[in-house]
């Protein structure tokens, strides 16, 4: 496999995810994430550290995603808990759905792990925007791709 790649599109900035196999463990793959901002006097990247992580995680990445939707369709105000990966690369955290102007968009967080401070302690970076249940959706089935790639190569 080479590397496969996920993108969560929000209003404004997105979110890169690049996975390559690791090189001893079956089911598992290495990971960086990197936000871009699309807005307008502040173009910025910011790039986690490359960590660790299973298929089962990016299963639940996916289904976190299509969970969400599906609960905003039941109660609009729906708050998903935080989702922290395994291998502590990134957080995501899922809002609700009412955003004036954008009834048809949540809120979603995502932080990145960018490092290690002095003190020992992850610090993480990160941003806030709306996106579309529809885009939430598209980026739940590239991650599912990614890992029925990953296992039809190991058949």
């Amino acid at each position: 496999m080479a590397n496969a790649t996920c993108c969560l599109e929000m209003e404004g900035a997105s979110v890169h995810w690049v996975f390559t196999p690791a090189r001893r463990a079956r089911e598992t793959l290495v990971g960086v994430a990197e936000i871009a901002v699309h807005v307008t006097g502040a173009q910025s990247r910011v790039r986690s550290v490359e960590f660790v992580i299973t298929l089962g995680d990016l299963e639940h990445l996916a289904s976190y995603f299509e969970r969400h939707v599906e609960a905003l369709g039941v109660d609009a105000n729906h708050s998903s808990h935080v989702l922290i990966d395994q291998g502590m690369g990134y957080r995501v955290a899922a809002g609700e759905s009412f955003v004036p102007g954008h009834s048809d968009q949540f809120t979603v967080r995502v932080l990145l792990n960018v490092g290690t401070a002095d003190s020992g302690s992850r610090v993480w970076l990160g941003v806030e925007c709306q996106m579309s249940p529809a885009a939430a959706l598209r980026f739940a089935a590239q991650v599912r791709e990614v890992v029925a790639s990953v296992r039809g190569l190991d058949a």
